[in-house]
Protein backbone atom coordinates (compact mmCIF):
# COMPACT_ATOMS: atom_id res chain seq x y z
CA UNK A 1 0.00 0.00 0.00
CA UNK A 2 2.98 2.40 0.81
CA UNK A 3 4.46 1.69 -3.00
CA UNK A 4 0.96 2.31 -4.39
CA UNK A 5 0.31 5.36 -2.48
CA UNK A 6 4.11 6.51 -3.40
CA UNK A 7 3.50 5.85 -7.17
CA UNK A 8 -0.04 7.43 -6.90
CA UNK A 9 1.15 10.65 -5.14
CA UNK A 10 3.97 11.16 -7.36
CA UNK A 11 1.44 10.85 -10.59
CA UNK A 12 -0.83 13.24 -8.54
CA UNK A 13 2.17 15.88 -7.89
CA UNK A 14 2.65 16.08 -11.89
CA UNK A 15 -0.41 18.03 -12.38
CA UNK A 16 -0.14 21.66 -12.40
CA UNK A 17 -2.13 24.20 -10.38
CA UNK A 18 -4.74 26.47 -12.72
CA UNK A 19 -6.43 29.61 -11.90
CA UNK A 20 -10.32 29.51 -11.46
CA UNK A 21 -12.54 31.81 -13.96
CA UNK A 22 -15.89 33.67 -12.88
CA UNK A 23 -18.21 34.90 -15.85
CA UNK A 24 -20.25 37.72 -15.26
CA UNK A 25 -23.05 38.60 -17.19
CA UNK A 26 -24.66 41.74 -17.22
CA UNK A 27 -28.50 42.40 -19.12
CA UNK A 28 -29.47 46.03 -19.69
CA UNK A 29 -31.01 47.31 -16.41
CA UNK A 30 -30.48 45.99 -12.52
CA UNK A 31 -28.10 43.23 -12.06
CA UNK A 32 -27.00 41.80 -8.94
CA UNK A 33 -23.45 40.57 -8.45
CA UNK A 34 -20.87 39.39 -6.16
CA UNK A 35 -18.04 37.43 -6.46
CA UNK A 36 -16.69 33.52 -5.56
CA UNK A 37 -13.40 34.38 -7.83
CA UNK A 38 -11.10 37.08 -7.02
CA UNK A 39 -7.67 37.34 -7.90
CA UNK A 40 -4.70 38.26 -5.43
CA UNK A 41 -5.00 42.23 -5.12
CA UNK A 42 -8.68 42.48 -6.39
CA UNK A 43 -9.03 46.66 -7.61
CA UNK A 44 -12.32 47.79 -7.86
CA UNK A 45 -11.07 49.72 -11.18
CA UNK A 46 -9.54 46.43 -12.65
CA UNK A 47 -12.04 44.52 -12.03
CA UNK A 48 -14.60 46.69 -13.17
CA UNK A 49 -12.37 48.46 -16.14
CA UNK A 50 -14.14 46.26 -18.92
CA UNK A 51 -17.81 47.61 -18.39
CA UNK A 52 -16.97 50.85 -18.18
CA UNK A 53 -18.58 52.38 -21.32
CA UNK A 54 -21.79 49.98 -20.73
CA UNK A 55 -22.26 50.79 -16.92
CA UNK A 56 -24.23 53.59 -15.64
CA UNK A 57 -23.71 53.23 -11.90
CA UNK A 58 -22.23 50.56 -9.18
CA UNK A 59 -24.08 50.02 -5.66
CA UNK A 60 -22.34 49.20 -2.83
CA UNK A 61 -23.41 48.87 0.94
CA UNK A 62 -22.40 52.46 1.82
CA UNK A 63 -21.43 53.69 -1.70
CA UNK A 64 -22.59 54.23 -5.50
CA UNK A 65 -20.13 55.04 -8.42
CA UNK A 66 -21.08 56.36 -11.72
CA UNK A 67 -18.75 56.54 -14.92
CA UNK A 68 -16.90 59.31 -15.76
CA UNK A 69 -18.98 61.01 -18.71
CA UNK A 70 -15.21 62.24 -20.50
CA UNK A 71 -12.45 60.80 -18.71
CA UNK A 72 -12.17 56.65 -19.93
CA UNK A 73 -11.44 54.70 -16.78
CA UNK A 74 -11.95 57.49 -14.35
CA UNK A 75 -15.30 56.81 -11.89
CA UNK A 76 -17.09 59.71 -9.92
CA UNK A 77 -17.57 59.00 -6.25
CA UNK A 78 -16.17 57.27 -2.97
CA UNK A 79 -15.54 53.63 -3.89
CA UNK A 80 -13.24 51.06 -1.93
CA UNK A 81 -9.64 50.75 -3.66
CA UNK A 82 -10.20 46.80 -3.46
CA UNK A 83 -13.01 44.38 -3.98
CA UNK A 84 -14.16 43.12 -0.39
CA UNK A 85 -15.32 39.12 -0.89
CA UNK A 86 -18.57 40.28 1.95
CA UNK A 87 -19.37 42.97 -1.04
CA UNK A 88 -22.54 42.76 -2.71
CA UNK A 89 -23.44 44.83 -5.64
CA UNK A 90 -26.14 46.22 -7.38
CA UNK A 91 -24.58 47.36 -11.05
CA UNK A 92 -27.00 49.24 -13.22
CA UNK A 93 -26.09 48.77 -17.15
CA UNK A 94 -26.82 50.72 -20.50
CA UNK A 95 -26.41 47.83 -22.43
CA UNK A 96 -25.53 43.61 -22.14
CA UNK A 97 -22.24 43.41 -21.04
CA UNK A 98 -19.72 40.25 -19.77
CA UNK A 99 -16.60 40.31 -18.17
CA UNK A 100 -14.69 37.43 -16.74
CA UNK A 101 -12.80 36.91 -13.35
CA UNK A 102 -9.64 34.83 -13.07
CA UNK A 103 -7.78 34.11 -9.70
CA UNK A 104 -8.48 31.73 -6.67
CA UNK A 105 -11.72 30.54 -5.19
CA UNK A 106 -12.60 33.21 -1.97
CA UNK A 107 -12.83 32.22 1.27
CA UNK A 108 -16.07 30.27 1.69
CA UNK A 109 -15.71 30.86 5.54
CA UNK A 110 -16.39 33.98 5.71
CA UNK A 111 -18.29 35.87 8.25
CA UNK A 112 -20.67 39.37 7.85
CA UNK A 113 -21.22 41.99 10.12
CA UNK A 114 -24.84 42.82 9.92
CA UNK A 115 -26.40 45.62 11.23
CA UNK A 116 -30.19 46.37 11.89
CA UNK A 117 -32.17 46.96 8.90
CA UNK A 118 -30.80 46.08 5.14
CA UNK A 119 -27.55 44.60 4.41
CA UNK A 120 -26.67 44.12 0.63
CA UNK A 121 -24.23 41.23 0.87
CA UNK A 122 -22.33 38.58 -1.02
CA UNK A 123 -22.66 34.50 -1.47
CA UNK A 124 -19.14 33.27 -1.69
CA UNK A 125 -19.74 29.94 -3.19
CA UNK A 126 -19.49 28.53 -6.87
CA UNK A 127 -23.06 26.32 -6.20
CA UNK A 128 -26.40 27.65 -5.56
CA UNK A 129 -28.35 25.88 -2.86
CA UNK A 130 -31.52 26.24 -1.27
CA UNK A 131 -32.46 29.16 0.83
CA UNK A 132 -33.57 26.80 4.14
CA UNK A 133 -29.92 25.00 3.04
CA UNK A 134 -27.74 28.28 2.86
CA UNK A 135 -28.91 30.22 5.89
CA UNK A 136 -28.72 28.62 9.23
CA UNK A 137 -30.85 27.91 11.17
CA UNK A 138 -29.68 29.84 14.38
CA UNK A 139 -30.33 33.31 12.21
CA UNK A 140 -33.85 32.67 11.46
CA UNK A 141 -35.19 34.94 14.33
CA UNK A 142 -33.29 37.50 13.57
CA UNK A 143 -33.93 37.65 10.06
CA UNK A 144 -36.72 39.73 8.71
CA UNK A 145 -36.67 38.71 5.45
CA UNK A 146 -33.92 38.05 2.25
CA UNK A 147 -34.59 39.88 -1.23
CA UNK A 148 -33.08 40.50 -4.47
CA UNK A 149 -34.46 42.33 -6.84
CA UNK A 150 -37.57 40.53 -8.31
CA UNK A 151 -37.97 37.66 -5.54
CA UNK A 152 -38.05 37.83 -1.62
CA UNK A 153 -38.69 35.27 1.12
CA UNK A 154 -39.11 35.60 4.78
CA UNK A 155 -38.89 33.01 7.81
CA UNK A 156 -41.92 30.24 8.48
CA UNK A 157 -40.97 27.79 10.73
CA UNK A 158 -44.11 26.06 9.76
CA UNK A 159 -42.95 25.74 6.15
CA UNK A 160 -40.79 22.07 5.62
CA UNK A 161 -37.97 24.43 4.68
CA UNK A 162 -38.00 26.69 6.97
CA UNK A 163 -39.19 29.58 4.18
CA UNK A 164 -41.72 31.04 2.37
CA UNK A 165 -42.04 33.38 -0.80
CA UNK A 166 -41.07 33.43 -4.40
CA UNK A 167 -36.97 33.32 -3.83
CA UNK A 168 -36.57 29.75 -3.22
CA UNK A 169 -32.68 29.56 -4.03
CA UNK A 170 -29.53 31.13 -3.79
CA UNK A 171 -27.77 31.43 -6.36
CA UNK A 172 -23.91 31.87 -7.22
CA UNK A 173 -22.53 35.65 -8.58
CA UNK A 174 -25.46 36.90 -7.19
CA UNK A 175 -26.07 39.31 -4.14
CA UNK A 176 -28.58 39.04 -1.57
CA UNK A 177 -30.47 41.84 0.74
CA UNK A 178 -30.87 40.41 4.65
CA UNK A 179 -33.03 42.42 6.34
CA UNK A 180 -32.20 42.44 10.17
CA UNK A 181 -35.04 42.16 12.82
CA UNK A 182 -32.97 42.04 15.24
CA UNK A 183 -29.08 41.93 16.11
CA UNK A 184 -26.72 38.85 14.82
CA UNK A 185 -23.06 38.67 15.07
CA UNK A 186 -20.79 37.08 12.70
CA UNK A 187 -23.84 35.93 10.21
CA UNK A 188 -22.72 33.16 7.69
CA UNK A 189 -23.88 31.22 4.91
CA UNK A 190 -24.21 27.33 4.80
CA UNK A 191 -20.63 25.93 3.72
CA UNK A 192 -21.58 23.56 0.38
CA UNK A 193 -17.88 22.61 -0.43
CA UNK A 194 -17.42 19.18 0.91
CA UNK A 195 -14.40 18.29 3.21
CA UNK A 196 -11.21 17.26 1.57
CA UNK A 197 -12.18 19.76 -1.83
CA UNK A 198 -9.20 22.08 -1.01
CA UNK A 199 -9.68 24.45 -3.98
CA UNK A 200 -13.41 24.61 -3.44
CA UNK A 201 -14.27 23.80 -7.06
CA UNK A 202 -16.87 21.28 -5.41
CA UNK A 203 -14.84 18.24 -7.13
CA UNK A 204 -12.11 16.86 -5.45
CA UNK A 205 -9.36 15.57 -7.14
CA UNK A 206 -5.73 16.11 -8.34
CA UNK A 207 -5.61 19.88 -7.50
CA UNK A 208 -6.86 19.50 -4.35
CA UNK A 209 -3.94 16.16 -3.39
CA UNK A 210 -0.90 18.75 -4.96
CA UNK A 211 -2.77 22.01 -3.19
CA UNK A 212 -2.49 20.01 0.41
CA UNK A 213 0.46 19.00 -0.30
CA UNK A 214 1.93 22.11 -1.34
CA UNK A 215 0.34 24.19 2.43
CA UNK A 216 1.65 21.34 4.20
CA UNK A 217 5.51 21.73 2.67
CA UNK A 218 5.48 25.94 2.90
CA UNK A 219 3.98 25.86 6.47
CA UNK A 220 1.68 29.02 5.15
CA UNK A 221 -2.19 28.28 5.03
CA UNK A 222 -5.61 30.07 5.10
CA UNK A 223 -8.30 29.23 7.46
CA UNK A 224 -10.41 27.89 4.58
CA UNK A 225 -6.95 25.82 3.83
CA UNK A 226 -6.83 24.61 7.47
CA UNK A 227 -10.48 23.27 7.48
CA UNK A 228 -10.93 21.83 3.79
CA UNK A 229 -7.36 19.86 4.16
CA UNK A 230 -7.72 18.61 8.10
CA UNK A 231 -9.09 15.27 6.66
CA UNK A 232 -8.61 13.05 9.66
CA UNK A 233 -9.97 16.53 12.13
CA UNK A 234 -6.84 16.77 14.41
CA UNK A 235 -6.52 20.46 13.76
CA UNK A 236 -3.17 20.14 12.24
CA UNK A 237 -2.61 19.38 8.36
CA UNK A 238 0.39 16.58 7.71
CA UNK A 239 0.84 13.87 5.77
CA UNK A 240 -2.06 11.70 7.24
CA UNK A 241 -4.40 14.18 5.80
CA UNK A 242 -2.29 13.33 2.61
CA UNK A 243 -2.71 9.60 2.34
CA UNK A 244 -6.19 9.84 3.63
CA UNK A 245 -7.25 12.41 0.52
CA UNK A 246 -5.41 10.27 -2.01
CA UNK A 247 -7.54 7.54 -0.78
CA UNK A 248 -10.52 8.97 -0.98
CA UNK A 249 -9.49 10.13 -4.27
CA UNK A 250 -8.93 6.73 -5.67
CA UNK A 251 -11.69 5.10 -3.96
CA UNK A 252 -14.06 7.29 -6.35
CA UNK A 253 -12.58 5.97 -9.35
Amino acid sequence: MSRYFNISLLFLLSFSYTTETQLIELTQGSNEVSFFVLPENPEFTEIFSPIFDNTISIAGEGFIVTPHPILEGIWIGSFPQYINPQTGFIIDMSSFSSFEIEGEYVNPLLTYQLHLGVNLISYPYSQPQMIGDAIPVEFINQIGSVFNLDQSAIPNHLSPTGWEGSLESIEMGNSYNIVIITEVEDFYWNNPIPLGDFNSDLNIDVIDVVQLVNVILSGDSSDFQDWAGDIDGNGVLNILDVILLVNQILGTL
